[in-house]
C-alpha cells in the first residue's frame, strides 16, 4: 500500500469514528436516522454558474429528521471506477421544517492549486430528478442561537452562503424582528449564489439589508433607475474586504450584534481580523477546513 493511501485510510477511520458517534446521538431526535438513509431527488435548481441546489425526500417515505439552521448533511456516493464509497459533507441551505433537505452544491473545477472535486463533479454530472442519493441525519457545531434578539451579521464567500442561508430563510419564516446584515463576497455577478432570492427578500422584509462586494467590477445595471432600486441589494463595489466596508455594513451596530461567517480558511482569517479590530466579539466561524483551525479563529 502507498503512503498516501495508508495516510487516506487511517484518517478515514478516525473520521467515521467521530462521524458514527454523532450520527447516534442525532438519530434519537424525532424522525432521525441511525444509518444513512435513500433519499430521492425531487427538484434541481440552478443557484448561479456551477451552482445546483438538490432538493431531497426520503425515498421510502420516513420522517426527515431536525435539524437547526447553519447544520449539515452527510451524503454517501460510489463513483464507478473508485474502489471506496466517496462522503461529503453538504450544508442544508434552507429553513428546517419544509418537507425537503436542500443542498446547495458547487461544482469543484480543476485549478493550479487542487484537483477537480470527484464527488462535486459526479453530482452535478450524474444527478437527474428521480435519482436517489444515501443522506445521513443533520450535525454540526456551526448553527443559529435563535433565541438570540440582538441584531445579526451574516458574512459570507461565495458558495459559504448555504448555512446562512438556512439560518436567513429561518429566521424570516418565523416573523424574527431581528435587525440582519448579510455581505456576500462574489467574483462578479455570475458567481453569486440566491443572489435573486435574497434580493427579494430584502425586498419583502424591511428588517433585512444586503451587501454585495464583487472580485471584480460589477457590471452597470441596465435599464431605468427604478429597476435599479428594485434589486434591493447595496454594492460595496469591488476588492478585498477591508474596514472601510465594514464601516458601510456595521458602523451603526452595537458591538455586541452576532457574527457568523462562513469562507474559505484564507478569507477567513482576515474576516476575523477585521472583525476583532472593530470589537465583535461574537464571532461564529465555519470554514472548508479543519475542526481545530475553526477554533482557534475564534479565540
Amino acid at each position: 500500500m502507498l503512503v498516501w493511501e495508508l495516510a487516506y485510510t487511517r484518517i478515514a477511520g478516525v473520521l467515521t469514528g467521530l462521524e458514527a458517534a454523532a450520527y447516534h446521538g442525532h438519530h434519537r431526535q424525532p424522525g432521525g436516522w441511525l444509518a444513512a438513509s435513500p433519499s430521492r431527488v425531487e427538484r434541481m435548481q440552478e443557484e448561479c454558474a456551477g451552482v445546483h441546489s438538490f432538493h431531497l425526500q426520503p425515498a421510502d417515505g420516513q420522517l426527515l429528521p431536525a435539524y437547526q439552521p447553519g447544520q449539515f448533511s452527510s451524503v454517501s456516493v460510489e463513483i464507478p471506477g473508485h474502489p471506496h464509497w466517496q462522503i461529503r459533507q453538504y450544508s442544508l441551505s434552507d429553513a428546517p421544517g419544509r418537507s425537503y433537505y436542500r443542498l446547495t452544491i458547487k461544482r469543484q473545477k480543476a485549478d493550479h492549486k487542487t484537483p477537480a472535486g470527484q464527488v462535486s463533479n459526479y453530482l452535478h454530472d450524474t444527478m437527474q430528478t428521480g435519482a436517489t442519493l444515501l443522506m445521513h441525519s443533520p450535525t454540526g457545531e456551526f448553527y443559529l442561537d435563535d433565541t438570540a434578539i440582538t441584531p445579526l451579521v451574516l458574512r459570507a464567500g461565495g458558495v459559504g452562503i448555504t448555512p446562512l442561508m438556512a439560518m436567513l430563510e429561518h429566521l424570516l419564516l418565523s416573523g424574527s424582528p431581528r435587525e440582519i446584515r448579510l455581505l456576500q463576497a462574489v467574483r462578479d455577478a455570475d458567481a453569486q449564489p440566491f443572489g435573486q432570492r435574497l434580493r427579494l427578500l430584502a425586498q419583502r422584509h424591511p428588517n433585512l439589508r444586503i451587501f454585495t462586494l464583487y472580485g471584480t467590477p460589477a457590471p452597470v445595471l441596465a435599464g431605468n433607475e427604478e429597476d435599479a432600486d428594485e434589486t434591493a441589494d447595496e454594492n460595496l463595489g469591488y476588492g478585498l474586504l477591508a474596514d472601510e466596508h465594514l464601516d458601510t455594513l456595521l458602523a451603526d451596530l452595537p458591538r455586541m450584534a452576532d457574527c457568523y461567517c462562513c469562507d474559505p480558511l484564507s478569507f477567513m482569517r482576515h474576516v476575523n481580523i477585521l472583525l476583532r479590530a472593530q470589537s465583535f466579539e461574537n464571532r461564529h466561524f465555519e470554514v472548508f477546513g479543519p475542526a481545530q483551525v475553526i477554533k482557534r479563529l475564534s479565540e
